[in-house]
């Protein structure tokens, strides 16, 4: 078993889009997904403004 931390784009209808490292064979593969519940641009808008929640 491999942990990878990447970046993720998720698309309106629900797919997800992220790049693995070359050394991941290709092929279907069983994952876990975690996903912050707010999207990054959100969180360097916050952290910009110096907003604090």
């Amino acid at each position: 078993m491999k942990s990878i931390e990447t970046i993720a784009t998720v698309t309106k209808d629900g797919k997800i889009t992220t790049q693995l490292p070359l050394d991941i064979p290709e092929g279907e593969h069983q994952v876990v997904i975690v996903i912050d519940e707010k999207p990054l641009a959100e969180e360097a808008e916050k952290k910009e403004s110096g907003t604090t929640y």
